[in-house]
């Protein structure tokens, strides 16, 4: 029953975006993706209750903890595992690679994260993008097409968990 449920995933997986947007959305990623810190900040800065629900930034002022070891570490965390995913996109051969980094996510986040939380986390990265890349038609098509894709798959698989 799991290998059908995985084959399921994957199928449904490949449906996600072409080589094209993939290639286009990896372009942009690679200027920024450096930049884990700032990324976080970001979505904290603008999604109060996704700072609030880690312990160790809830109710801290941000500005205050953004140049500390601990939020470097754990941006590179988050950060981090979008950018391993955007490294896997575009080889078939790592969709079950992709799906089993998000089921991991979904069950270690089933209980403190809300599929909300993950629209409001790619609105405002998406919001940075725009501010930090070359952006244009092209690319915000791209990035949609990886987007849905990426965080199609997250939260499938966080509502699975």
């Amino acid at each position: 029953m799991k290998f059908l449920i995985l084959a399921l995933c994957v199928t449904a997986a490949m449906a996600g975006p072409t080589a094209d947007q993939i290639a286009a959305a990896k372009a942009s990623w690679n200027t920024v993706k450096g930049k884990q810190v700032d990324i976080l900040y970001a979505v904290f800065k603008a999604n109060s209750d996704i700072q609030d629900k880690f312990p160790q930034f809830a109710g801290k002022d941000l500005d205050s903890i953004k140049g500390t070891p601990e939020f470097a570490t754990h941006a590179g965390r988050i950060v981090g595992f979008f950018s391993n995913v955007m490294d896997l996109l575009g080889n078939d051969a790592n969709t079950a690679t992709i799906v089993a980094k998000a089921k991991d996510l979904g069950k270690t986040h089933k209980s403190r994260a809300t599929a909300g939380q993950f629209d409001n986390f790619r609105k405002t990265l998406v919001v940075w993008l725009k501010g930090a890349t070359t952006w244009d038609s092209n690319v915000e098509s791209s990035w949609n097409a990886v987007l849905d894709f990426v965080f199609g798959v997250l939260k499938e698989q966080l509502a699975a968990a």
